[in-house]
């Protein structure tokens, strides 16, 4: 065939090509190059295209298609066959959508941050966007928080309520118009309305609802902002007084708050970053990164006692426009929701919730229809490490190396996040917060449902799975499922969970054995004891315990998490008798512990029983030494000790302090002895700084677990290391445990798509319960 013979083309592309402008895009690439035909969207397989012209046009064409696809779409494959000419068609078009049987081959894009083209269109004056906070185009806005089922078109989203005027009527059919087919279009003239109330849900009048509201907030009130995945709750950052006040109403006394500033020159002025946490800030994903703290021009009170706050930029017109108004170089702009329940998603549950909170509520009439809350991350070695995954990253699914079968599961419990699995793809559930009240696990089954609506799955699963713990309300709650539909539930080992989730993310071969180090709070062992400190060899369907923290006495159970000092005192008994545990504590006793002297002795009779609950938990042995240096006595928010730790540690030099390791052979298990750390640190507290001894903390457990998982790598010949659970978004323990595996020539792999926390545990549940099913 010569290269200027005509011919037919038929073209399939998979991929995200949904509500990303796609079609238009593919509309004006042909035009570009001369071909006729068509584009049409097949819903959850794809797009379909149909050209005809020369093949030299067509070679330019699929090559355009390549290298200049939109930055939100996510091309994964592109098939095509050259067919015969026939001169079927006359032009280009692009064809109403249509819904094919394939499952979960693709799906529609997260929320995309408002793109720059929209925002001078809101800065343009005269035009039907002027300073309208609705703003968006096909490549941008609200997406999974506005979708009901696909395809992603109008009548299918929460605009089916606002018809188009003729204005955008005009612009949605022009092909080369960017709001082309935008199912978000919307203008001043036809589009959605802002409204303000006060306190008591009387709304108020104003000529410019965004300067009331600045005035409101520059006098130090909190107002309630409804935005595209929630409600926040926004107030100054700069003032003491306020954050107080702010603090007192939402019972959250001492938990980190969330900043928003207008663009990254104010970020500067009180963080830093480095060029990917600049890049990842910016991206069109919009999500909240943790910065190191730079100047006090922000309140300290904003994140007391960390070194780092969390900040993200302006991704809605709503936002914009509130900056546009103010001169501050940021505000707190943190999840609008009493504590235990999800986050406020309606004008009804924002009166209703935020009474009593906030004294203003800045709100809209469009319906929110999936709930999202704002994602957390972390850059550590120019990788992101989650610590919530949510809006701007769901629904993106993650390829697993497990092709067959649909699976669900419902994670862990705090900060937790669901998991619906077919087709060799897992779609995570947006950020579910914590499952352990009925609201809560409402949520979680409408984030499920939700999801397997928008898959098109209408079967029950092959396979279900759970954690292994039995006081999970997520557990309870798929064992009522599972005998109800008798679905085989699978229960998953905590940090076997967390190791298959690298390995599945990581694309590990169904056949292939890692070994992983697993290192968080708390996870319920196959020995009924408290693990969270674990070497474990695994594979998707087991694993074997090689390895792990010495095991402590955890008198009072979950007391001990949240009292630190209890834990150091029965950390120490492991080590010492009770009179050196009360000469050490007599200083600090009262104050330390609730009931003082009388729960020492009652922690230290209950210390020594032999039937008492055991933890081998890295997250427990770091609270231990925070307490141990008066980091904190009380855990106030999941985290709080050891995050105080870190905060404390970033400023020591561990290398001052020359302590080695303490590894045993405890039943054939290499076991890394924490006990006497514990004490030697208590016996230099005279001696070295605290912050020293916090950094020497630190580096005692990764060079413990390190040296574990060298000797393990010996003992058993493989090479391939993951690292997962909440602690490994400690930036110092990553960064350690990762330079010292490579150093003895070990492959380390990370969680980079979900969070190592138990955020990420219901991906590895999936899989594990899978591979067991096929």
């Amino acid at each position: 065939m010569s290269s200027g013979e005509k011919v037919e083309a038929r073209i399939g592309i998979t991929g995200r090509v949904q509500g990303v402008g796609f079609r238009p895009f593919i509309y004006r690439m042909a035009i570009r190059n001369g071909l006729i035909g068509y584009v049409i969207n097949l819903g959850d397989a794809g797009v379909e295209i149909a050209v005809e012209g020369e093949e030299t046009q067509v070679t330019q064409f699929l090559r355009d298609v390549r290298e200049e696809a939109p930055e939100v779409s996510e091309i994964e494959g592109i098939v095509h066959e050259c067919r015969p000419y026939r001169g079927r068609f006359s032009e280009f078009v692009i064809d109403k959508s249509q819904i094919r049987g394939r499952v979960a081959s693709g799906i529609y894009p997260p929320d995309i941050g408002i793109c720059p083209q929209c925002l001078g269109d809101m800065a343009t004056r005269g035009s039907r966007w002027y300073e309208y906070p609705f703003t968006a185009c096909a490549w941008c806005g609200p997406r999974f928080t506005s979708v009901r089922s696909l395809p992603y078109d109008r009548e299918r989203t929460h605009m089916h309520e606002f018809p188009m005027c003729e204005h955008c009527r005009k612009d949605y059919y022009d092909p080369m118009d960017r709001r082309f087919d935008a199912q978000g279009i919307t203008c001043s003239v036809c589009g959605p309305e802002m409204s303000l109330y006060d306190a008591k849900g009387e709304p108020v009048e104003a000529d410019d609802l965004f300067m009331e509201v600045a005035e409101y907030l520059m006098e130090g009130s909190i107002v309630a902002v409804k935005g595209i995945g929630g409600i926040h709750l926004a107030s100054l950052a700069t003032r003491d007084d306020v954050i107080e006040e702010f603090r007192g109403r939402k019972n959250r006394p001492y938990q980190p708050l969330a900043l928003m500033s207008p663009n990254l020159d104010s970020v500067k002025t009180y963080a830093e970053l480095d060029g990917d946490e600049a890049r990842v800030i910016q991206s069109w994903r919009k999500p909240i990164v943790l910065l190191r703290k730079r100047h006090r021009v922000i309140s300290e009170l904003v994140a007391p006692g960390l070194d780092t706050v969390g900040v993200m930029l302006p991704y809605t017109g709503i936002q914009t426009m509130l900056f546009k108004r103010l001169s501050e170089p940021a505000l707190i702009m943190t999840s609008g929701n009493k504590k235990g329940l999800p986050m406020a998603i309606s004008n009804e549950a924002a009166f209703d919730e935020l009474g009593g909170i906030a004294d203003y509520y800045l709100l809209h009439n469009r319906e929110i229809v999936n709930r999202s809350d704002d994602s957390v991350l972390r850059v550590i070695d120019e990788k992101t490490a989650f610590t919530r995954r949510s809006r701007g990253y769901v629904p993106d699914p993650i390829d697993v190396p497990l092709n067959k079968g649909i699976g669900i599961s419902f994670g862990a419990e705090l900060r937790n996040a669901a998991a619906v699995a077919t087709n060799g793809k897992v779609f995570m559930t947006q950020y579910l917060g914590d499952t352990d009240t009925l609201e809560g696990l409402r949520f979680e089954e409408k984030a499920i449902q939700t999801m397997r609506d928008l898959l098109n799955i209408t079967r029950d699963p092959d396979v279900m799975g759970c954690d292994l713990h039995p006081g999970y309300m997520t557990s309870q709650m798929a064992e009522v499922i599972s005998r109800e539909t008798g679905v085989t539930l699978v229960k998953s080992q905590h940090h076997h969970a967390h190791i298959v989730s690298v390995m599945a993310e990581n694309n590990v071969s169904r056949d292939d054995e890692i070994l992983g180090i697993a290192l968080d709070g708390a996870g319920y062992g196959s020995d009924r004891q408290i693990w969270g400190g674990e070497i474990l060899k695994s594979s998707y369907s087991g694993f074997e315990r090689l390895g792990h923290l010495e095991n402590l006495p955890m008198p009072g159970g979950d007391l001990c998490a949240y009292h630190p000092y209890r834990m150091l005192v029965a950390g120490l008994s492991n080590a010492v008798t009770g009179d050196i545990i009360r000469d050490i504590t007599e200083n600090h006793v009262e104050k330390a512990l609730p009931h003082g002297k009388t729960e020492l002795e009652v922690i230290l009779r209950q210390s020594i029983d032999p039937e008492i609950l055991k933890t081998s938990s890295s997250g427990r042995f770091l609270d231990s030494i925070a307490a141990l240096l008066g980091a904190t006595y009380y855990r106030s928010y999941e985290g709080e000790p050891a995050m105080r730790l870190e905060a404390l540690a970033s400023e020591g030099n561990p290398e001052l302090i020359d302590h080695g390791v303490e590894i045993n052979r405890i039943d054939g298990k290499y076991v890394l002895n924490t006990s006497n750390t514990l004490y030697y640190m208590s016996n230099i507290l005279n001696k070295h700084k605290k912050l020293d001894i916090a950094a020497f903390g630190q580096k005692y457990l990764s060079d413990g677990v390190s040296e574990i998982a060298i000797k393990a790598s010996e003992d058993t010949g493989i090479s391939v290391i993951g690292l997962s659970g909440g602690v490994l978004v400690n930036e110092y323990i990553t960064k350690t445990l990762a330079k010292t595996l490579r150093e003895a020539g070990l492959n380390v792999l990370f969680n980079t798509k979900v969070p190592p926390g138990d955020g990420g545990a219901a991906l590895g549940q999936v899989c594990s319960a899978l591979d067991s099913v096929i």
